[in-house]
Order: structure tokens, then C-alpha cells, then sequence
């Protein structure tokens, strides 16, 4: 996981974060195209939930990789942030 952090003309801070790697599960078992699914949260300094949400790929078979999948978080402010990754079935 890759992430950079902009801010905008108003003050605004965005979190980019870049999802890139291989697809290792599939719920359905071996030989499915589904997407691959990673789930976040995003926690601010007094450990509260800020956003989260669900990263899901293009669908791809077990074995298969992706890159730079990237998701966007609006409507931060200036501050101190945890990223947390969760599995998703």
C-alpha cells in the first residue's frame, strides 16, 4: 500500500491510497474472476473511525495481480491518521 496525502485550495485534506498485489482467496474457490476485496479503516489520533470503506479490483483469478488500485478520502483535516487493513471475503 502506497498513500499520499494533498491538500486542496480550501484546506481540505485528501488521502490517496494505492492498493497493489495478488489475488490469494477466492470465496468461491480456485478458477473464479471475482474482484479482489480489501477493506479499510481510517482512525484519527483519539482512535475514533474517521471513514472506511471496501477497495475492490477489476475481477481477477487467484494468482493474478493488480496495481495502483487507488481510493480516495475527502473532507480530512490536518491531523494525525491510522490505517487499518481488513480482511474482506
Amino acid at each position: 500500500i502506497k498513500y499520499e496525502f494533498t491538500n486542496s485550495y480550501n484546506g481540505e485534506v485528501r488521502l490517496h491510497l494505492f492498493f497493489s498485489g495478488s489475488k490469494s482467496f477466492d470465496s468461491r474457490g480456485s478458477g473464479q474472476s471475482d474482484a479482489a476485496k480489501i477493506g479499510w479503516k481510517l482512525y484519527d489520533e483519539y482512535g475514533t473511525v474517521v471513514k472506511s470503506g471496501t477497495c475492490r479490483t477489476a475481477n481477477i483469478a487467484m494468482g493474478e495481480s493488480f496495481r495502483n488500485k487507488e481510493e480516495t478520502i475527502y473532507g480530512l483535516t490536518p491531523g494525525k491518521y491510522r490505517l487499518e487493513i481488513l480482511s474482506v471475503n
